[in-house]
């Protein structure tokens, strides 16, 4: 026991990834507020992907030397509906009214106004 005790702590201490509060997010800037202060961070998203943390998130900020980076936010899911399944993909705006799910079947669920090309379908 104090040998797992001990490897544990030592782990702990080496992180470098911390849990922050997203205090402000605009196109140029995201901040947030952790247990180090505040952190200007820079976002990192699979390719193709861009997306901004809502305010009051928490968020999974990486300390790299190069800076502070968000690698993603804690999700919060209220409607267990939401919860992907292996191999499924599950996009939603900020207040959850319009989604998009890859499903793993192959099909595609769309909820919300849907334009294409400028025309609303």
């Amino acid at each position: 026991m104090w040998i797992a005790k001990n490897i544990t702590k030592r782990n702990q201490a080496k992180s470098n990834c911390i849990n922050a509060a997203i205090s402000s997010a605009n196109n140029s800037e995201i901040t947030a507020v952790g247990r180090d202060g505040v952190s200007h961070l820079t976002i990192a998203a699979p390719s193709g992907i861009s997306f901004s943390p809502k305010i009051d998130e928490n968020a999974v900020v990486l300390k790299t030397e190069s800076g502070d980076v968000c690698v993603g936010t804690i999700m919060d899911r209220v409607n267990p509906n939401d919860c992907p399944l292996p191999g499924e993909l599950f996009l939603s705006n900020k207040n959850g009214t319009a989604t998009i799910k890859l499903m793993a079947d192959g099909k595609i669920e769309i909820c919300g106004d849907v334009t294409i090309n400028g025309k609303s379908v």
